[in-house]
């Protein structure tokens, strides 16, 4: 009598584990399905760069909801950078990154070219607006003006789009014996200054 009450018990319990087990193991797989639907969908909706903020909410056991905000942390980047060295070019962080995606064109090398040629525009003919030593040939001490910022800003990326990434020239190493020719003898040191401030902008 007593074995078969062992038994019975025995065989109630590990019924009951194995249903417990199978209830946990289906909200398991359905929790872990619909995340990894959420993320995939989520990767779809990232724009093309790798500068990404992401925040999110815990997940709940049992709940397939995940919020995720993004936001494109570039101009953030560059802001700070811009800040950091006190550039007149701060408030213009957002507008460089977007006249540069519209380009497609790295939007740190129109930045670093302004520091490398002007101190990011302040060290510049006063009230031109070129900070990028635009137009201004050898033995010239002054070159184009522009109208303000945005209209500068413009104008740089249009040139460097069509002038160089157009023809496959898209680091500061290529572009550097074309916009800086006289920087080749004292040993590319326009393209090292460009990529030195580039890379800081990781």
């Amino acid at each position: 009598m007593r074995k078969l009450m062992i038994l019975l018990v025995w065989t109630c319990a590990t019924t009951l584990s194995l249903i417990l087990s199978i209830l946990l193991l289906k909200s398991y797989v359905k929790t872990k399905d619909g995340s990894a639907l959420l993320a995939v969908q989520a990767r779809e909706m990232l724009p093309k760069n790798s500068y990404q903020l992401y925040a999110a909410l815990p997940q709940v056991l049992g709940n397939s909801t995940i919020a995720v905000a993004k936001e494109d942390a570039r101009p953030v980047l560059l802001r700070q950078f811009l800040q950091k060295y006190n550039s007149p070019l701060m408030p213009y962080a957002q507008t460089l990154v977007t006249v540069s995606d519209n380009n497609d064109i790295d939007f740190r090398l129109i930045t670093s070219i302004a520091m490398c040629e002007s101190n990011l525009g302040k060290k510049m003919p006063q009230g031109s607006f070129n900070a990028w030593g635009y137009a201004i040939y050898t033995g010239q001490s002054a070159g184009a003006n522009f109208e303000n910022w945005d209209h500068a800003i413009k104008v740089m990326a249009d040139y460097l789009a069509k002038n160089f990434y157009s023809r496959g020239l898209t680091t500061p190493e290529q572009i550097g014996p074309i916009y800086a020719p006289p920087s080749v003898e004292t040993g590319n040191s326009w393209a090292r200054c460009v990529r030195r401030f580039m890379d800081e902008l990781i």
